[in-house]
């Protein structure tokens, strides 16, 4: 875009009788290629497929991600793809964040097409989420009601603080408080792009390994050790999709699956307990005290 004749950045706010000059570019259909993309097959009907998906795949091909895609991998496994309206997004009725990992459902008819978006757009199925985030939450259980959308200046977050944000809600409920820390159970009602990253950031608890969301700047709150080291080594979000639950389009049958927590995870958790378990042992002992 250009005005009076300028390059300017997206976010440019205009003025009463400028000039502005948009190119349009005609979008150009592009074949999605069977790639060798990595993830895990749940479970598969003729009608759709459940899979795991792993940290640092995107699910389709859009702006800067046109190859090695979740789609690529399925078509390369041989999963047949209910076509779509929108060509990059074949069987595709919700997603994930590159760095998110769990479960996902992909509609292999058009039956299951149109009888999942149905679900996905009525808010009625089973989405559980866990992670770890900064700090202890005030509350052991809350609900996070605050439209997101676009960040007004940085137009590749999503906020809070928004002129053009949704209705979004976020159901929490504490697994386990640490001291720096907390794992939580995260239940989507609505289905916001980044959704849980920016409700939890805005609360002033990043997801814990969040790059985008202000989550890499708590580090400096650790002293050094096994948890300062797990956190560290999260170089995504400690996000993941635990459970998924919906209705067979076809055959009307409640399905529902559940998917362990990724081993770095684990990890950050097992730290955390281990630094809980050696902190109430100094407690209980005081210095130079006996422990039985």
């Amino acid at each position: 875009m250009r005005v009076d004749g300028r390059a300017v950045r997206p976010s440019y706010r205009l003025k009463e009788e400028q000039s502005v000059t948009v190119v349009l570019r005609e979008k150009k259909d592009r074949d999605i290629m069977p790639e060798d993309v990595p993830f895990v097959l749940i479970y598969e009907d003729e009608h759709l497929a459940v899979i795991e998906k792993p940290a640092g795949v995107v699910v389709h091909p859009g702006a800067g991600a046109p190859r090695a895609t979740l789609v690529s991998g399925m078509l390369f496994r041989g999963i047949i793809l209910a076509p779509s309206d929108d060509p990059d997004r074949p069987g595709i009725v919700h997603r994930l964040d590159r760095d998110t990992t769990g479960l996902l459902v992909v509609a292999k008819s058009e039956v299951a097409l149109l009888g999942l978006k149905d679900q996905f757009t009525a808010h009625s199925t089973e989405r559980h989420y866990e992670g770890v985030c900064w700090g202890r939450l005030p509350e052991d259980e809350m609900v996070i009601d605050a439209p997101v959308g676009r960040h007004r200046s940085d137009r590749t977050r999503m906020s809070t603080h928004t002129d053009t944000g949704r209705e979004a809600v976020t159901e929490v409920a504490v697994v386990r408080a640490f001291s720096h820390m907390t794992h939580a159970r995260f239940r989507l009602r609505t289905g916001r792009t980044h959704q849980i990253r920016v409700h939890l950031s805005s609360r002033g608890h990043p997801i814990v390994g969040d790059p985008t969301y202000g989550s890499m700047k708590r580090l400096k709150e650790l002293s050094p050790g096994p948890v300062y080291q797990a956190a560290k080594n999260m170089t995504r979000q400690a996000l993941h999709a635990k459970v998924l639950g919906f209705i067979h389009p076809a055959s009307g049958e409640f399905l529902r699956f559940e998917s362990d927590l990724p081993e770095e995870i684990k990890r950050l958790l097992d730290a955390l307990s281990q630094e809980e378990i050696l902190s109430n042992t100094h407690e209980i002992g005081g210095e130079g005290g006996e422990t039985t």
